[in-house]
Formats: structure tokens, C-alpha cells, sequence
């Protein structure tokens, strides 16, 4: 994968991960750039930031914690700068494979946990943006998504569901 840092649009809960699948190339200019989050696969932490801000919240567990933190930061007036020409090998998707349909149940519970709490707004907008990014996330997993259609759709509604019950955290 590659990121030159990941913008949130706190309203819409949209993000995009910039760089995504285009050439490194592509994605080194500028070299430096303040964005909204950077991937925790490479993140580098001032450690007055954790004492400021607090750690990665485990009540995401898989997904979204390394973007929520970010967030926080730059609410407590730190901000996040993707160096764009460092390059990184991750091994991604070995913890749960990305094959899994459980990577579309945390990533539809943690995308609707990191909105509602980085932009509260009225109950019907949050009705409307939690919608959005149900439908987006359901497409994703039927259109995008390597785990098998059918079991990643039963993985977004479930997501959705613990969002909805407040249940957060590692798998029970």
C-alpha cells in the first residue's frame, strides 16, 4: 500500500488514503506534507503527544485507533506531518488476513466510532453520515473487498450493529 497521508472530512466521515495504489513516484512531491493522520504501520510519536493526548484507544483494536489518535493530537494543537519519500515494508493484512470478513467488521465499527466521536452532530445528520458510510462500506465489501461477498456483507451490518450497541473492542 502506499500513503501519502490520510485526509478525514469529519461531516461526511469520508476519508481517502492519499497515494493509494499509484507508483511511489506519484505520491513523493511534496516531500513533506501536514495531513489529517498518517498510517500507524509507520508512525513515528512525540512522546508528549501520548502524555497529552493519551495512548491508542483499544476500544478499536483493529483499525482507525492510529487515525483517531492522530486527530487528537491535532485537537490538543500538535500537528501531522507525512514524510512522503520515506519508504516502509509492511507485511499487511498477516494479523487477520486480508481475506478475512472481520476486516470489514472492524473497518465498518471503528469508521462509524471514529466519526461519531471526532464530529458530533445532530441525531439526524449523524443518522445521514452513519448511512454513508454504512452504504460505502457495503459496497466495499461487495465490490472491492477480497473476502468472500455474501459473509462480508453479514460483516458490515454486524459492524454496524455493535457500533450501534456500543460494543467495542477485541472480538468476545
Amino acid at each position: 500500500m502506499r500513503s501519502a497521508g490520510i485526509t478525514f472530512w469529519p461531516a461526511t466521515g469520508r476519508m481517502l488514503n492519499e497515494g493509494h495504489g499509484r507508483p511511489l513516484a506519484a505520491v513523493a512531491s511534496p516531500r513533506r506534507a501536514v495531513v489529517d493522520a498518517v498510517s500507524g504501520a509507520v508512525m513515528l510519536v512525540a512522546r508528549d503527544v501520548f502524555e497529552r493526548v493519551g495512548l491508542f484507544d483499544e476500544a478499536y483494536f483493529f483499525s482507525f485507533e492510529d487515525v483517531d489518535l492522530c486527530l487528537r493530537a491535532r485537537q490538543a494543537g500538535r500537528l501531522t506531518l507525512c514524510a512522503r519519500d520515506a519508504v516502509a515494508l509492511h507485511a499487511g493484512s498477516r494479523s487477520i488476513g486480508s481475506r478475512s470478513p472481520r476486516r470489514l467488521y472492524f473497518a465498518t465499527r471503528n469508521h462509524l466510532r471514529l466519526a461519531a466521536r471526532q464530529c458530533p452532530l445532530h441525531p439526524a445528520a449523524t443518522v445521514l453520515r452513519s448511512g454513508s458510510i454504512l452504504a460505502l462500506n457495503l459496497a466495499h465489501a461487495l465490490l472491492r473487498a477480497e473476502a468472500p461477498a455474501l459473509a462480508g456483507v453479514g460483516s458490515v451490518l454486524r459492524g454496524a450493529w455493535d457500533h450501534a450497541r456500543g460494543r467495542y473492542g477485541g472480538p468476545a
